[in-house]
């Protein structure tokens, strides 16, 4: 993958939109990235609950970016979809280097909290 693409539940499904964040995580886990690839969000809600591995072929050249909209009458809100007990997270980034997420916001809607990102670390052996 490389260039830009977006996350927009309002258009169908492309070889350049996807509809959530977990179908654009799939396809990068799939693809792999062979440039820089920037996904433009659409200011909506997204009930879900995704882990980003690793991406194949992510440097400091071939970043992966997630842009939501600046303004704040269309933020791109992420909801975790868990318990509190179990997978109570929205986006969990498990060892993918060279991500960022940028006008993003993530809230917990029972509990008002607004930090549900987790970062996990993976050592090389």
């Amino acid at each position: 993958m490389s260039g830009n693409y977006t996350i927009d539940a309002s258009l169908p499904i492309s070889s350049v939109n996807f509809q959530t964040f977990l179908q654009a995580d799939t396809a990068l886990q799939n693809n792999g990235v062979s440039g820089p690839v920037v996904f433009n969000v659409a200011g909506a809600n997204y009930p879900e609950r995704v882990t980003l591995l690793p991406v194949p072929g992510t440097s400091s050249t071939n970043t992966v970016k997630f842009v939501g909209p600046v303004s704040a009458d269309a933020r791109a809100v992420v909801n975790p979809v868990g318990t509190a007990a179990v997978n109570d997270y929205a986006i969990a980034i498990g060892g993918a280097d060279y991500i960022t997420y940028e006008n993003i916001d993530v809230v917990d809607a029972v509990l008002q909290l607004q930090i549900k990102l987790s970062m996990a670390t993976q050592t090389e052996a």
